[in-house]
Protein backbone atom coordinates (compact mmCIF):
# COMPACT_ATOMS: atom_id res chain seq x y z
CA UNK A 1 0.00 0.00 0.00
CA UNK A 2 2.76 2.23 0.52
CA UNK A 3 4.74 1.77 -2.54
CA UNK A 4 0.97 2.35 -4.39
CA UNK A 5 0.86 5.82 -2.71
CA UNK A 6 4.39 6.58 -3.49
CA UNK A 7 4.26 6.16 -6.80
CA UNK A 8 1.33 8.42 -7.00
CA UNK A 9 -1.35 5.48 -7.45
CA UNK A 10 -3.12 6.90 -4.14
CA UNK A 11 -4.50 5.01 -1.09
CA UNK A 12 -5.35 1.45 -2.31
CA UNK A 13 -6.36 -1.91 0.00
CA UNK A 14 -4.16 -4.68 -0.99
CA UNK A 15 -5.88 -7.98 -0.03
CA UNK A 16 -3.47 -10.24 2.69
CA UNK A 17 -3.30 -12.58 0.11
CA UNK A 18 -2.02 -10.79 -2.44
CA UNK A 19 1.21 -10.01 0.15
CA UNK A 20 2.52 -13.32 0.66
CA UNK A 21 5.81 -15.09 -0.94
CA UNK A 22 5.96 -18.44 -1.95
CA UNK A 23 8.04 -18.65 1.18
CA UNK A 24 5.36 -17.91 3.22
CA UNK A 25 3.28 -20.64 1.85
CA UNK A 26 6.03 -23.17 2.37
CA UNK A 27 6.29 -22.23 5.77
CA UNK A 28 2.30 -22.35 6.61
CA UNK A 29 2.55 -25.89 4.40
CA UNK A 30 5.36 -27.11 6.71
CA UNK A 31 3.66 -25.95 10.12
CA UNK A 32 0.69 -27.04 9.45
CA UNK A 33 1.60 -30.51 7.52
CA UNK A 34 -0.26 -33.25 8.99
CA UNK A 35 -2.47 -31.15 10.97
CA UNK A 36 -6.55 -32.08 11.29
CA UNK A 37 -9.63 -30.21 12.24
CA UNK A 38 -10.69 -31.69 15.74
CA UNK A 39 -14.11 -32.33 14.14
CA UNK A 40 -13.17 -35.40 11.27
CA UNK A 41 -14.47 -33.89 8.19
CA UNK A 42 -14.27 -36.99 5.85
CA UNK A 43 -13.57 -35.04 2.49
CA UNK A 44 -10.93 -33.15 4.23
CA UNK A 45 -7.41 -33.32 3.09
CA UNK A 46 -4.10 -32.56 4.99
CA UNK A 47 -1.44 -30.29 3.63
CA UNK A 48 0.77 -33.39 3.03
CA UNK A 49 -1.97 -35.10 1.29
CA UNK A 50 -2.59 -31.76 -0.78
CA UNK A 51 1.07 -30.95 -1.26
CA UNK A 52 3.62 -33.69 -1.29
CA UNK A 53 4.79 -34.27 -4.40
CA UNK A 54 7.53 -36.72 -5.97
CA UNK A 55 9.84 -35.20 -8.33
CA UNK A 56 11.97 -37.53 -8.82
CA UNK A 57 14.50 -36.46 -5.66
CA UNK A 58 13.59 -38.66 -2.92
CA UNK A 59 10.47 -39.18 -1.21
CA UNK A 60 10.93 -39.85 2.43
CA UNK A 61 10.52 -37.00 4.25
CA UNK A 62 8.66 -34.14 4.76
CA UNK A 63 11.66 -31.71 3.10
CA UNK A 64 11.64 -34.32 0.18
CA UNK A 65 8.27 -34.17 -0.37
CA UNK A 66 7.81 -29.73 -0.64
CA UNK A 67 11.57 -29.79 -2.30
CA UNK A 68 9.47 -28.57 -5.52
CA UNK A 69 8.35 -25.54 -4.02
CA UNK A 70 11.52 -24.89 -3.45
CA UNK A 71 12.56 -25.13 -7.39
CA UNK A 72 9.13 -23.33 -8.13
CA UNK A 73 10.54 -20.54 -6.19
CA UNK A 74 13.80 -20.29 -7.66
CA UNK A 75 12.14 -20.51 -11.42
CA UNK A 76 9.59 -17.94 -10.02
CA UNK A 77 12.70 -15.58 -8.95
CA UNK A 78 14.44 -16.23 -12.07
CA UNK A 79 11.42 -14.96 -14.37
CA UNK A 80 10.04 -12.47 -12.15
CA UNK A 81 13.11 -10.18 -11.55
CA UNK A 82 14.02 -7.56 -13.64
CA UNK A 83 17.80 -8.61 -13.09
CA UNK A 84 17.51 -12.15 -14.02
CA UNK A 85 14.05 -11.79 -16.26
CA UNK A 86 16.86 -11.89 -19.65
CA UNK A 87 17.37 -15.04 -18.93
CA UNK A 88 14.72 -17.12 -18.85
CA UNK A 89 13.65 -20.53 -18.22
CA UNK A 90 14.86 -23.12 -20.27
CA UNK A 91 12.75 -26.25 -21.91
CA UNK A 92 13.41 -28.74 -18.78
CA UNK A 93 12.62 -26.43 -16.22
CA UNK A 94 9.25 -25.32 -18.24
CA UNK A 95 8.51 -28.74 -17.92
CA UNK A 96 9.31 -29.40 -14.44
CA UNK A 97 6.21 -26.39 -14.36
CA UNK A 98 4.22 -28.44 -16.84
CA UNK A 99 4.37 -31.83 -14.41
CA UNK A 100 4.14 -29.62 -11.07
CA UNK A 101 1.03 -27.91 -12.30
CA UNK A 102 -0.42 -31.44 -13.50
CA UNK A 103 -0.17 -32.55 -10.53
CA UNK A 104 -1.74 -29.74 -8.60
CA UNK A 105 -4.69 -28.82 -10.53
CA UNK A 106 -5.24 -32.89 -12.33
CA UNK A 107 -7.92 -32.65 -15.17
Amino acid sequence: MEKNYKEGLGRTEIPWTDQFFIKDYKNIIEKYWGRKPEVDADDFKTFEEHFALDIGQGFNSKAEKLKWLSIFNSYRNTWAHEGTKEKGLNQSEVSFLREVHGKLMPQ
